[in-house]
Formats: structure tokens, C-alpha cells, sequence
């Protein structure tokens, strides 16, 4: 029996217990629940959570737009650039930084400001990804 049925059967049941006169609508009286907008929302979640944009951030990601977002958080907002750079030696990319190179290979990798709008943290997280995966082929 599923859940719809036992939800008519003991509405109808208990109506009929209360008053043995009582009479019982045909109609499931769940069809139209809201339960149904719950589901909706759930796989709205669950796609939004799997689609590539949503990812979390590293914690160095995180910490460095953090910081950038504090030391530009003042009254009168001048467009900035925040640097990150990024040792890519021992990369799988042999293109870009040879296997027999000595010491450190960085690369700095460039997000700018220009407006408080685009201080936002996701934006800049993958504004910065995005730069990685440019240089990295």
C-alpha cells in the first residue's frame, strides 16, 4: 500500500469512526500536495550541485579571495588585481615547464576589479581557475 492510499484510508477511516454517517469524498486528496514542489527543489539542488561551477573552493582559493575581499572592502572602491601565484613545477605539463628545469616554475595568474559587484567570491575563485586551465594546456 502506498503512502497516498494509507493517508485516504485512515482520513477516511477516522472520519467514518467520528461519525458512521460521514461521507467519503472519491477524490485522493493528496494529488495536489505541495510535497511535489519539495521534490522539484531537491533535483534543482542536486543539479546545481553537480554542475561544474558550483565546486568549493581549495582553501588557499579561498583564503587569498577572502583577504582580497577584506583589504578592498573600504568606503571608496578603486579597482584592483589580485595576483596568485602558482609553482608549477612538477606539473603534468611538460609543454609549459620542462621536467629537467631546477628550481621553481611560477606563474602568476591575474583576476582584476573593476566594481564592488565583481568583488564576489565565486567570481573570483573561478576567474582564477579559469586562468590555471588556460595556461595549464
Amino acid at each position: 500500500m502506498g503512502g497516498c492510499s494509507l493517508g485516504n484510508f485512515l482520513r477516511g477511516w477516522s472520519m467514518v469512526a467520528r461519525d458512521s454517517e460521514a461521507k467519503l469524498s472519491s477524490q485522493h486528496q493528496y494529488l495536489n500536495h505541495p510535497i511535489l514542489h519539495h521534490f522539484k527543489w531537491l533535483l534543482i539542488l542536486i543539479n546545481s550541485a553537480e554542475s561544474e561551477t558550483q565546486t568549493s573552493p581549495t582553501t588557499v582559493e579561498a583564503i587569498t579571495t577572502f583577504l582580497y575581499k577584506c583589504v578592498n572592502n573600504t568606503p571608496n572602491f578603486m579597482p584592483s588585481l589580485l595576483i596568485q601565484a602558482v609553482d608549477q613545477c612538477g606539473a603534468s605539463n611538460d609543454a609549459l615547464v620542462p621536467a629537467d628545469l631546477t628550481g621553481n616554475a611560477i606563474l602568476p595568474f591575474v583576476v582584476s576589479a573593476t566594481n564592488k559587484e565583481e568583488m564576489n567570491l565565486q567570481r573570483l575563485v573561478s576567474e582564477l581557475r579559469k586562468g590555471k586551465r588556460e595556461d595549464s594546456r
